[in-house]
């Protein structure tokens, strides 16, 4: 192996980390999705494996190299450089050269020339009869499948099974292992269904292997129908990813678990990894060119294909829908602004009416508080929906929200001292001298003021306290907790003598403050 030939081989060993592993068949699923995202790196590392031989002077050996390491990835190319094999005529190995062709010819239902080429093959040694048994096997077994005529395909299968035989007889006796006597072995013990037997093979077979190698995949392959065959789906799924996966970082072509991983995604409702699998398997199949592989894809690939672009045909169609929906909501927003507008407008003068009315109403308690608090509905009713609609236009909602809570105040406040304009002294008298407050220059009153004029009102409850006045409901608390502590009489009956300021007030609800 020439320092290059290394160098390669390692990389394709050492980018197999990159991706997580487990046992589980989702994190399977998710190192697949990897690998076949970064698929074409590893068939590049193949090539360039295939590369660095050709660089090399042209032999009979490094034909038939070549030749190998395109077998599972382009069959032309493999054809092509077995026969360069074949011509060089260097007898060992263009026999093995002819053999292996035969077996590819085989692999992609060209048995025509198949046969041909086998009728043209010399005396094989005994160091290639295994790979022969192998061939042959293969030749007879593709054949028995392809043919429409019974009498044919019981021939061709009665020349398999005689050819399988003379496999494991011939290692047996040699007391040899090698993969293809796995392989048949196998065969033979799932014909009995005899599938602890078959996974036994398999297990001998794989400790001979590594993720790393192509025939990890086939045996994969191989214990995932086994497991099929069993009932197992769990194990079913696993080890056929598994199969998958090490195709890929092969740089392998020539699979079949690529496209039944995407039709058992498909069969599960997973229908964008189906899509993408299939896309991959047949992308495959055009690279390898053989026309078997199009017959095992196509009807699968034109199902998933044609599912897929349903279900995009009823996204799109959903999708429009929702633009439609936010067309009407974008409509619906403008036409509420407007309106919101207009209500605004409405309740400025409904504000100013009452202004108006404010002079012109009796002295009474009853009315005054009816009336304040009427106007403190319908005023927080237009904050909260100026608010509302600040959010949606304003590129500073909060310093309009701020603006507006100070009109409010101050409005209020007016107000509120209209109709009881010896409030102020009157709260003061009911603490000592120490806590009592006085409003800064420029204010009207103060928070605290405004929270006990409230309570004046009738509007005890702390959290609408808290709402009418934008403050949090435990701000409010505390306020008034520490205004409670410096009352004159003692904390108890405070509230009730604030309520008491003037005249003594019925507070009823409005039931149209909006």
């Amino acid at each position: 192996m020439s320092p290059r030939q290394f160098v390669l081989l390692c990389m394709l060993s050492l980018s197999t980390f990159a991706y997580p592993r487990s046992t589980g068949s989702d994190s399977l699923l998710i190192t697949y999705d990897f690998m076949v995202a970064d698929a074409g790196r590893f068939v590049a590392l193949r090539q360039a494996q295939i590369d660095s031989i050709c660089a090399l002077h042209a032999s009979a050996a490094n034909n038939l190299q070549i030749a190998e390491l395109y077998v599972p990835y382009k069959s032309d190319l493999a054809l092509h450089y077995y026969s360069e094999a074949i011509d060089a005529h260097e007898q060992n190995i263009s026999t093995l050269a002819a053999i292996r062709r035969i077996r590819l010819l085989a692999s992609i239902g060209n048995y025509d020339a198949a046969f041909s080429e086998r009728n043209k093959l010399p005396a094989i040694p005994d160091a290639y009869m295994v790979t022969y048994y192998d061939a042959m096997y293969r030749l007879y077994n593709e054949a028995s499948m392809s043919t429409k005529l019974q009498s044919y395909a019981d021939y061709y299968r009665n020349n398999a099974n005689a050819y399988a035989d003379s496999l494991i007889m011939y290692c047996d006796a040699q007391g040899l292992c090698p993969m293809e006597y796995f392989r048949q072995c196998i065969t033979r013990a799932n014909s009995r269904r005899d599938y602890l037997t078959a996974l036994a093979y398999t297990d001998s077979a794989m400790a001979r292997l590594t993720p790393q190698m192509h025939d990890y995949a086939i045996f994969a392959f191989e214990r995932a129908i086994i497991y099929r065959e069993m009932g197992n789906t769990q194990s079913f799924h696993q080890w056929l990813l598994r199969s998958a996966i090490a195709d890929v970082q092969c740089g392998v072509t020539d699979n079949g678990s690529s496209w039944m991983v995407a039709m058992e995604a498909y069969n599960t409702g997973d229908l964008d990894r189906a899509y993408r699998y299939i896309n991959y398997s047949v992308n495959n199949a055009n690279t390898f060119n053989a026309v078997t592989r199009y017959q095992q894809i196509a009807p699968l690939a034109l199902m998933i294909t044609r599912t897929h672009e349903d279900e995009q045909e009823q996204f799109n169609f959903r999708l429009w829908a929702a633009v439609i929906m936010l067309i009407m909501v974008i409509i619906g927003i403008i036409m509420a602004v407007v309106v919101a507008h207009r209500r605004n407008t409405e309740l400025h003068i409904l504000n100013r009416k009452l202004r108006t009315l404010n002079g012109q109403l009796e002295e009474s308690n009853m009315v005054k508080e009816q009336y304040i608090c009427r106007y403190l509905e319908v005023y927080s009713d237009m904050i909260d929906r100026m608010a509302r609609m600040a959010r949606k236009t304003e590129k500073d909602p909060d310093a309009f929200l701020r603006k507006e809570m100070m009109v409010f105040y101050r409005d209020f406040d007016r107000t509120f001292l209209t109709l009881y304009p010896t409030f102020v002294n009157d709260f003061n008298a009911l603490l000592r001298p120490e806590a009592r407050i006085t409003p800064k220059q420029g204010d009207i009153l103060t928070t605290e003021l405004r929270i006990f004029a409230l309570v004046r009102l009738g509007i005890d409850a702390s959290a609408k306290i808290a709402q009418l006045l934008r403050f949090a409901p435990n701000t409010i608390y505390n306020y008034r907790a520490q205004i409670r502590n410096a009352a004159l009489a003692g904390k108890e009956d405070f509230e009730l003598q604030v309520r008491r300021i003037g005249r003594n007030v019925v507070v009823i609800q409005p039931e149209d403050a909006k």
